[in-house]
């Protein structure tokens, strides 16, 4: 049994709006690339109890014409996905999920953001909050458990996080907030139990956060949780956390 739920509107006077939705057994299938004025939407789902829920509302008139893409692969059982995009210039997003018990969120507002998820094992949660214009959010989760959160406010801010991507790595958290404009801020989590919260207030920051990893697989140890939090307000600011990371 699975859910779906489109609603793609087009404010105002002109343009057009595309849907493709599947749900048999493959989960391969093309983007759909709009048109100038289109918003576009695609679901692809295979497997049992998935939910998958999508909300693109755009301008669509003259030179601020809305040209929005909204994605979801689900690829086992019991998935669930929600975006919603409200803009008046373009927007781009994507979430994939394999595995089962996965739950994906993305709320973006504003013009020119792009939020890119995927997910990979059972049980990870990741959350995806941009309001502003120019913005960019990445979250890869391999393994099981793991939870990411991005939060973003202003313009021309990225925030980038990925755990256990260098091989399947249970429990991590990863929590990230920016509020302001060019603001950067990555984390990398490469074992089991890792936390890292980075928060950033004002413009031009930067904070990277590497922790756990494979530095002394050579006595047969994998470093595990380690604990991170990096808070910065002002402009211009760097920080940097390295532990048991290659």
């Amino acid at each position: 049994m699975k859910k779906i739920n489109i609603l793609v509107a087009a404010l105002l006077f002109a343009g057009a709006a595309q849907a493709q939705i599947g749900q048999v057994g493959g989960a391969a299938g093309s983007p759909i690339v709009p048109t100038t004025a289109d918003n576009a939407a695609s679901i692809i789902q295979s497997g049992n109890f998935n939910n998958a829920d999508q909300v693109q509302v755009g301008n669509l008139t003259g030179s601020a014409a809305s040209r929005n893409i909204a994605q979801v692969e689900q690829v086992g059982d019991n998935n669930r996905a929600a975006q919603r995009q409200v803009h008046s210039g373009s927007g781009f997003l994507t979430q994939f999920a394999a595995d089962d018990s996965n739950e994906a969120f993305v709320r973006q507002q504003g013009n020119n953001n792009g939020s890119d998820q995927m997910q990979d094992g059972d049980g990870n949660d990741a959350v995806t909050r941009q309001s502003g214009n120019n913005n960019t959010a990445y979250s890869e989760q391999i393994g099981d458990l793991n939870s990411s959160s991005i939060s973003q406010s202003g313009n021309n801010n990225t925030a980038k996080s990925w755990q256990g991507v260098s091989g399947r790595h249970d429990s991590n958290s990863s929590i990230q907030s920016q509020a302001g404009d060019r603001n950067q801020g990555y984390v990398d989590q490469d074992s089991d139990q890792n936390w890292a919260r980075q928060t950033q207030t004002g413009n031009d920051n930067f904070a990277n956060t590497a922790q756990g990893g494979t530095s002394n697989t050579h006595r047969g140890i994998t470093t595990e949780s380690q604990w991170s939090d990096i808070s910065q307000s002002g402009n211009n600011n760097r920080a940097t956390v390295n532990q048991e990371h290659n």
